[in-house]
């Protein structure tokens, strides 16, 4: 991955710490979407890619349990020391945080019993290798589920995106890996299968606004689809 994007993300990530709460009640449909399709068993150890500050890392931490261990990746260091701050807040200690490229993991192959990306996949340049990574790490019979944004139709946030940036900066987008590659329904699966993955199912959500935190400003509707999927 270029360098540009740690520098990316790294700019993002104080945004990210400060507004985790609001982020972690935003996306909290996702992450329980994701939780149910990987169907983390205490013991069990478990991936999360792209983890950003660490509100999905938590959620599997409590579902692996003390025998268990999360083993969460994220390209900015930045993300990761929000990452760890929640998670010592939360006093879990079966996570191990890393900062990896999820293109070329560092681990071992056939480690994980899961594998989770939520919402990051249309992020990485090269989807369809890190893909093929997931498949590597994965132990036979494991699972992996990968949440990517739908059509903007259904979108309010990228449908607002996708007016702003054809009338305004269409140049912004430039070079910048497509948040909607996986809109069409049925994309994700190809790339699945492409990867390697025999079996393959799709589920498609609504996630209606999130319930805003006393004194904090929150909700915004996303459509988003889950492939939860055996290899």
């Amino acid at each position: 991955m270029p360098e540009s994007a740690v520098e990316v993300w790294s700019e993002r990530a104080p945004a990210w710490r400060r507004w985790q709460h609001e982020f972690a009640v935003q996306y909290r449909g996702a992450t329980e979407l994701v939780a149910h399709a990987v169907r983390p068993a205490p013991g069990t150890r478990v991936l999360d890619l792209a983890c950003a500050t660490g509100d999905l890392t938590q959620a599997l931490a409590c579902a692996v349990g003390p025998a268990g261990r999360v083993t969460a990746v994220d390209l900015a260091p930045a993300m990761l020391a929000g990452a760890a701050e929640r998670l010592r807040r939360a006093a879990h200690t079966n996570v191990c945080l890393y900062q990896a490229d999820a293109q070329a993991l560092p681990f071992a192959a056939g480690v994980f019993d899961a594998v989770v990306c939520r919402l990051a996949i249309t992020l990485f340049p090269d989807a369809a290798r890190a893909l093929r990574e997931c498949r590597r790490v994965l132990k036979p019979g494991g699972r992996l589920a990968v949440l990517a944004w739908g059509p903007p139709q259904r979108n309010t946030l990228f449908a607002v995106r996708t007016v702003l940036a054809y009338h305004a900066t269409p140049e912004a987008a430039a070079g910048l890996p497509d948040p909607l590659r996986f809109a069409r329904p049925g994309a994700l699966t190809a790339a699945l299968r492409a990867a390697g993955f025999a079996a393959a199912g799709a589920i498609d959500a609504l996630q209606p606004p999130a319930r805003r935190a006393p004194g904090r400003r929150t909700g915004r509707r996303i459509r988003r689809r889950a492939e939860p999927y055996g290899r």
